[in-house]
C-alpha cells in the first residue's frame, strides 16, 4: 500500500512526517470520504479511538471502512490501552478488537484474551517489544522507531 495514501484520525490536524499522510480530525468526515473514494485501499491510523465518542461525526464513516477493508485491500490501525478496551462493551475500539487481529506492546497475560488469544508467556519488558495476535496465534515482534536524520 502506498504510504502517500494514508490517514490519520486523532486530535491534531497536521501533515505527518511519513510520506505526507493527512493528519484528521474526528470532525473532518468529508475530507475522509473523499480520501476513501480516491484511494479504496487507503491506510487509515486511529489514534485513542476510546475517546472517539459514540456521537462522532465521523464514526460511521470508519465503520464502512473497516468493513470494507478487506474487499478493498486497506488497512485501519486504533490505538487504545487494553485497560480501556477491557471496559467497554462498544466503541470503535472494541469493534476492530472483534476482528482478533492486533498488536499489543508490553502485553500482560490477559491483554491479548481481548483478541481471543492466550499468552503462554510474557516478551521480555523492553521498549517497542510486545505480540502479534491473529485470530488466535500469537508471535512476538520487536516495534522500532526509524531514525529521521537521513
Amino acid at each position: 500500500v502506498d504510504v502517500g495514501s494514508g490517514v490519520g484520525v486523532g486530535r491534531d490536524h497536521e501533515r505527518s512526517r511519513f510520506g505526507g499522510a493527512t493528519v484528521l480530525r474526528a470532525e473532518d468526515v468529508d475530507a475522509l470520504v473523499t480520501l476513501r473514494r480516491r484511494h479504496p485501499d487507503l491506510v487509515v491510523l486511529v489514534d485513542d479511538a476510546d475517546r472517539i465518542g459514540d456521537d462522532a461525526p465521523v464514526l460511521p464513516v470508519l465503520r464502512e471502512v473497516i468493513d470494507l477493508v478487506d474487499r478493498d485491500r486497506g488497512l485501519v490501525a486504533v490505538s487504545t490501552t487494553s485497560s480501556t478496551a477491557a471496559t467497554r462493551f462498544r466503541g470503535l475500539d472494541v469493534d476492530v478488537a472483534r476482528h482478533r487481529v492486533g498488536i499489543l506492546l508490553g502485553p500482560e497475560r490477559a491483554d491479548a484474551e481481548l483478541l481471543g488469544a492466550r499468552l503462554r508467556d510474557h516478551p521480555p519488558r523492553m521498549p517497542g517489544r510486545g505480540v502479534v495476535v491473529v485470530r488466535g496465534a500469537v508471535a512476538e515482534i520487536q516495534v522500532f522507531l526509524a531514525d529521521d536524520s537521513g
